[in-house]
């Protein structure tokens, strides 16, 4: 309790502060829908409603490593490391990308098995109402993080928004499965499994990708650079400013000549 308070205790007009009350939030969201969804699954016996329980149970663990990893990042620069930690957001991202793509493999592998030794199903309209509120909870609290991220610059943030929002659309594909059942008592439960796996794994990919970018280095914003150009060219003194180089050293950490 301690921490949560501490969380929401955060500035919420600093970086950090946006980043960490942001990150809590989901924690304590995903957590709760992961224990509501992980029950129900059980109880209907259905592999695709216990997957999207473990999903969100892994989201949570995603929040709380960009919470971690924000916090590593803001440390003060020292004599071993004179441009700072804010590398650390991006090695944040790449754990987030590295977790989304292991919980859509094991997700797939499950799908397969219950294709091979199927098993009855027992969902409810009650059940498919509970995770359909959830679906709901799920994308407002991805378009909430995805807007935080973008606002603060930060990639493991927008990364957790973008696979919460994957998420209610997995909801949807389970929803429409379960529903097949009730209504024709044909069980399409694994390959709903096989489709929420696949859009795991293509989260987690593409995650993966533009934190590869950020590590290996991509070109400087365009419209940073202007600003910079249009500052220096502006300063008394100062003749002519060409070739800019910028080398980023976190988020919004930069150094250039």
């Amino acid at each position: 309790m301690t921490l949560l308070y501490k969380l929401f205790r955060q500035n919420p007009e600093t970086r950090e502060g946006i980043i960490l009350t942001t990150s809590g939030l989901g924690i304590i969201a995903n957590l709760l829908i992961a224990a509501v969804k992980v029950v129900i699954g059980l109880f209907a016996s259905s592999i695709a409603i216990v997957s999207e329980g473990i999903n969100n149970a892994s989201d949570a663990l995603t929040s709380l490593l960009t919470l971690v990893g924000t916090k590593l990042a803001g440390k003060h620069r020292d004599k071993k490391h004179p441009f700072g930690y804010g590398r650390i957001e991006y090695l944040t991202s790449l754990i987030v990308a590295v977790l989304i793509l292991v919980t859509g493999i094991e997700t797939l592998k499950s799908s397969i098995e219950r294709i091979i030794r199927p098993a009855d199903l027992a969902v409810s309209y009650l059940s498919l109402a509970v995770i359909a509120v959830t679906a709901v909870a799920k994308f407002a609290l991805g378009t909430y993080t995805v807007k935080m991220g973008k606002k603060v610059g930060s990639g493991a943030l927008e990364g957790v928004g973008v696979d919460s929002r994957n998420d209610s659309l997995i909801s949807v594909v389970t929803i429409a499965a379960s529903l097949v059942f009730l209504f024709s008592g044909v069980s399409l439960d694994a390959y709903a499994g096989i489709f929420i796996s696949v859009l795991i794994l293509r989260s987690g990919f593409l995650i993966l990708k533009d934190t590869v970018a950020d590590l290996l280095g991509r070109p400087a914003d365009e419209e940073l650079a202007a600003d910079l150009y249009r500052e220096i060219r502006s300063t008394e003194g100062v003749a002519a400013a060409v070739d800019l180089i910028l080398h980023n050293y976190g988020p919004d950490a930069y150094t250039g000549s």
